[in-house]
């Protein structure tokens, strides 16, 4: 793929000529890396409501936070990511944020095999699969850079919501993965038989995300650039922490997306606790669609 020599988006003749297919290259390959760190964020909201079937014997509250701590932790990691892209550069950073993702995919479905897996051990997943949350900030900052201010609105609109998209597909796809033998015997085997014949493969949950994010840490690293543009160091964005806008952003922020975020964790834990547990995996994913 040609690597990116000059960038000036605003410049309209470089950017019907140039700019524009960059631009749109690196946004559609930026949107799926994203929605697939949100899948991996969230996939706790779905494994709790199947957990008790398995032999994890905890208690509801004890569940919940598991997706407590994933949201914590998702939360966290956008600081540091804020500024990951603008110091090590926007390929960089998206193929580092998905390839990492990977990691709590294949240790909870490890521990998923083996009711013994302490509660503790589970919360240590349940944190790492956070910095798929953290990716947001990383994905959004890089994306600002390829376009112009004209039509920055639009791509970071695209880029946010198509990958908050994971959510639900996350809760959508985990219902029906857990009762495929996806993986043969590289998925592991069956861990629980239910009366009607079928049998449930609750690894699947974190398991069908490590292909698809093994095939995008790789197009990444092929498809998207680096903008030396776009490089500044530590004390050059920091400037941010010193404009009031910002801090008035930051509550709105945490009251719009963190309610969306925190409802969309609790929503199939609640909706087993308060009505059926098969309807939690047929109707949990609405809410986070609309």
């Amino acid at each position: 793929m040609p690597r990116i020599t000059e960038w000036n988006p605003e410049d309209s003749a470089f950017w019907e000529a140039e700019g524009r297919g960059h631009a749109q290259r690196n946004l559609w390959i930026s949107i799926p890396c994203l929605l697939l760190a949100f899948s991996v964020w969230v996939f706790w909201s779905m494994i709790i409501v199947y957990m008790d079937k398995f032999g994890f014997t905890w208690s509801k509250t004890e569940l919940l936070i598991l997706p407590a701590t994933a949201g914590f932790w998702g939360a966290f990691a956008r600081i540091p990511y804020t500024f990951a892209s603008s110091m090590f550069g926007g390929k960089n950073v998206c193929a580092f944020t998905t390839a990492i993702m990977i990691v709590p995919c294949w240790l909870a479905c490890t521990a998923l095999q083996d009711p013994s897996t302490p509660l503790s051990t589970f919360t240590l997943y349940a944190m790492l699969s956070g910095f798929g949350g953290g990716a947001f900030s990383a994905s959004m900052s890089n994306i600002s850079y390829f376009f112009p201010k004209r039509e920055a609105g639009t791509a970071l609109g695209l880029n946010a919501g198509l990958g908050n998209l994971g959510v639900s597909v996350a809760q959508f796809l985990i219902p029906a993965a857990i009762f495929i033998p996806l993986f043969g015997g590289m998925g592991g085997g069956a861990s629980v038989p239910m009366p009607d014949g079928r049998a449930l493969y609750l690894q699947n949950a974190t398991y069908i995300w490590i292909p698809l994010l093994a095939f995008f840490t790789l197009l990444s690293l092929w498809g998207m650039d680096n903008l030396s543009s776009a490089k500044q160091s530590f004390g050059q964005v920091a400037v941010i922490f010193k404009r009031k806008h910002n801090w008035v952003m930051t509550v709105l922020y945490t009251m719009t997306f963190g309610s969306f975020i925190g409802f969309a964790f609790s929503f199939p834990q609640l909706i087993k606790i308060v009505f059926d547990p098969k309807l939690a995996g047929q109707y949990a994913f609405l809410g986070a669609l609309v």
